[in-house]
């Protein structure tokens, strides 16, 4: 195994892995129906024939609607070597939703062209507001949006390239793994876990087809390393959808409970829990021993704790230039340098960090009393066995929103009456008021992140124009 090496940027990790590693299969993904192997000097050539095809285009910035294809990831290489902008958007974002993102990021043109209908073509800016071409690869994530909405984040392939040696500096792969990739490329643990981690090990990397081949793309491919958000990793063992191959798991995105650690550990695999951000471009910190609470930082990032408690994160070669234009959302994340997260947590003893969560997690309600969501939520699905349920906070009271139901044996929906006289006595925390005073039914599934968490700003709004009904 090779020690990790530190690339400057995509292109110098595509001429090194050229010249290098040049026969060697650098993606395993499917065309026409069958699986083919492409090697680093086919894809290097792919991405030097699209940058040069951009470099004499006018276009500045260019949104891309990240379908997973291995033509999605040239063309983000292409764009970031020849100095276009890009903006990265779910391949499946509602139109109106992908306007915003369009807009949001100044895109003068899409990818693939296709996407540029209606309300998208609309956003699209005109010939006399194009911006000027970044002087490198800028790149826009969007933030997950679970307590407001997603604001678009400008990271480089620089920093990107940063946070996968940071990761494989930790986590080292060798040129005889192979990497499965079924996240969502437009979200930066995708990205970075899913492609640019393996890459930069000399790893294969192998392209997930999409949700409808998630029952068999592990037995396809078979894989010896899998990146997953927890409801993956959970969906994959509850249905034994991984090869005998696979030897690893890195679960990110969003906190993994120990239950589901241990269910994988006994299926044989190695687990490594990571925590990151969109604003560092991914890793800050990963689990190495047993505790998965327990992470080990980065190289390159250093973690202190303030006096209330948040996590402020200093990770010069992987944090975000800023939001993109939000000059005033930048100056309140960025103090001198350092990264406000807004996340609570603790450095123990050796030097290992323990995240607790979100601090906006945490709510007052008007009598005073403080909850802490995700626990509150955790204590209703256990409570109830169901996991598509959220608690938020309207007129100063907790209120359980319920999406959508999935009894064992039968289909139907939420019983609102029987929920209501089950959580009559239950008090979410000590004082008479934490108490659900409301049910809401929204019948379809709770609004989540690419990681899996719930988007509390968007289910408060729906909650907020439901019809109430009292205890």
């Amino acid at each position: 195994m090779r020690p990790p090496r530190k690339y400057t940027g995509f292109s110098e990790l595509v001429e090194a892995g050229a010249r290098e590693r040049g026969c060697q299969v650098a993606f395993v993904h499917e065309r026409a129906g069958r699986v083919e192997g492409v090697t680093w000097n086919d894809f290097a050539a792919r991405v030097q024939a699209r940058a040069a095809e951009l470099r004499g285009d006018a276009r500045a910035c260019e949104a891309v609607f990240a379908d997973g294809s291995l033509a999605c990831i040239v063309e983000v290489f292409a764009c970031a070597e020849a100095g276009i902008q890009v903006v990265l958007a779910a391949a499946d974002v509602p139109e109106q939703e992908a306007s915003e993102l369009v807009a949001a990021g100044d895109a003068d043109a899409v990818w693939p062209p296709s996407c540029a209908v209606g309300e998208v073509r609309e956003a699209l800016r005109g010939d006399d507001e194009r911006i000027e071409r970044p002087e490198f690869g800028r790149i826009l994530f969007f933030t997950s949006g679970t307590t407001s909405r997603a604001k678009p984040v400008a990271l480089t392939d620089t920093s990107l390239m940063a946070s996968a040696y940071n990761g494989s500096t930790l986590l080292p792969l060798g040129e005889d793994d192979c990497v499965l990739d079924v996240l969502p490329l437009s979200h930066v643990f995708g990205f970075v876990c899913g492609v640019l981690w393996g890459l930069s090990c000399g790893a294969r990397i192998a392209l997930g087809r999409g949700k409808r081949h998630l029952l068999d793309d592990a037995r396809t491919f078979r894989p010896t390393v899998m990146p997953l958000v927890p409801a993956l990793l959970r969906f994959f063992l509850r249905h034994h959808l991984f090869n005998p191959e696979l030897r690893l798991v890195l679960t990110g995105a969003a906190p993994c409970p120990p239950e589901l650690v241990e269910l994988a550990r006994s299926a044989g695999l190695e687990v490594h829990c990571g925590y990151g951000l969109t604003e560092t471009s991914s890793g800050v910190a990963l689990s190495l021993g047993e505790d998965t609470g327990a992470l080990t930082l980065c190289p390159e990032c250093k973690v202190e704790v303030s006096a209330a408690g948040e996590l402020l994160v200093s990770a010069p070669t992987c944090q975000m230039q800023g939001y993109y234009g939000r000059p005033e959302d930048t100056r309140r994340a960025l103090e001198g340098g350092v990264l406000h997260t807004g996340d609570v947590g603790f450095i123990d003893d050796a030097g290992l960090l323990h995240v607790r969560g979100r601090g906006r997690d945490v709510v007052v309600l008007d009598s005073g009393i403080k909850l802490h969501l995700p626990s509150c939520e955790q204590r209703l699905r256990d409570e109830l066995g169901q996991d598509d349920l959220a608690v938020v906070v309207s007129e100063g009271m907790p209120v359980l929103v319920c999406g959508e139901f999935s009894p064992t044996g039968q289909e139907r929906g939420w019983n609102v009456g029987e929920l209501t006289r089950k959580l009559r006595g239950m008090r979410l925390s000590e004082g008479r008021d934490a108490r659900i005073v409301r049910v809401v039914e929204l019948g379809h599934p709770l609004p989540r992140t690419a990681g899996g968490d719930i988007q509390r700003w968007k289910i408060a709004k729906e909650v907020a124009r439901c019809p109430r009904k009292s205890r």
